[in-house]
């Protein structure tokens, strides 16, 4: 049982023993806040969010102006934003995420996932400043979760990305490069992919095409692959305008297939399926899932996608046999065209 329930339920018990004598049988009368905390508390236990949020809603709603109730208060509130969470409500998490990080008793772990999610809550509002603020004092609190810590570096980045300052966030992936691939490769791949993004954005061409030969020997490593070999496709595109021939076509003969890619991006789907139906069967694994649910939307959202486009493989050909004919290197020209 996590631990901050395990307390609720033992104020719920103090709640239900007081004013009965020893030996007298527990009973909890329907209608009261002892059973608004029995139901909410059994709901969350099963995961049962829509059910959790509910109850928890209907104490606070009747109960949570009850000074004699204040402790169970502060007990249900993080829990019911973590619920709201869980069922994508962020208006409504936010509304009580800062009041729950000012309690004093409030329970560490509970402490470490919803300052987390307070920057993700920001990002999704659009309130890009205060987000990296949060992710910032996250990452600087010792005592948080090492995994979410690499994630908030990512996600500081990010809020420059959805801020429309690409060249600081590429700044920004540059400088933390290092220090992601300590922490964690997988994240360090993901940030270099939108690093590649935002090179392209500013038309940092020269650093892009270095970044391309750098991530070379770590494609089987690379989550978001199909982001990934779009934007090589791109740069090979945007070399090849420039007449720099030679390097157009080291991109666009390193872009993989459409099919190589739906293939391999498919085994990865099935793998992440299995590895967190795995964690979600052992406790305290709760950073972990929230990981590896994250990388699967991205992926799916990107299996999904690329699946509709049809002209992936004709335009790479195509650039790629331009770029021999700049060079009037007929042959190679018409054996790709």
């Amino acid at each position: 049982m996590r631990r901050p329930v395990r307390h609720l339920m033992i104020l719920l018990l103090s709640l239900v023993m007081a004013g009965k004598g020893v030996g007298q049988q527990l009973e909890i009368p329907e209608g009261t806040p002892q059973e608004l905390l029995q139901k909410g508390n059994a709901a969350y236990m099963a995961r049962d969010w829509p059910e959790a949020a509910r109850v928890f809603q209907a104490f606070l709603d009747t109960y949570g102006s009850e000074a004699a109730l204040a402790e169970a208060v502060t007990q249900v509130k993080p829990l019911l934003t973590l619920a709201r969470i869980r069922l994508g409500e962020f208006g409504a998490a936010g509304e009580l995420i800062s009041e729950c990080l000012t309690f004093p008793r409030l329970e560490p772990v509970l402490k470490d996932e919803l300052s987390f999610w307070k920057g993700i809550i920001l990002l999704k509002v659009e309130a890009h400043e205060e987000a990296r603020a949060a992710f910032l004092a996250y990452f600087q609190t010792p005592e948080f979760n090492a995994l979410r810590k690499v994630e908030a570096i990512l996600l500081y980045g990010t809020t420059f990305v959805l801020e429309g300052k690409p060249e600081e966030a590429a700044a920004f992936f540059e400088q933390q490069s290092a220090r992601l691939w300590e922490l964690n490769r997988e994240t360090a791949l993901r940030a270099q992919t939108l690093r590649l993004h935002c090179l392209l954005e500013t038309g940092q061409r020269e650093k892009a095409l270095d970044l391309v030969r750098t991530l070379q020997p770590y494609m089987m490593e690379v989550t978001q692959l199909v982001s990934l070999h779009s934007l090589m496709a791109q740069l090979g595109g945007m070399l090849l305008e420039e007449g720099e021939f030679y390097p157009a076509i080291y991109c666009l003969q390193r872009v993989w297939a459409a099919d190589r890619l739906m293939r391999h991006q498919a085994g990865r789907i099935r793998a992440l399926n299995m590895e967190i139906e795995s964690l979600l069967a052992r406790p305290g694994t709760e950073p972990l899932v929230f990981q590896k649910r994250s990388v699967l939307t991205r992926v799916e959202r990107e299996h999904k996608n690329f699946s509709a486009d049809t002209d992936f493989d004709l335009g790479v050909r195509m650039r790629l046999g331009f770029a021999w004919l700049g060079l009037e290197r007929w042959r190679e020209a018409a054996l790709v065209l």
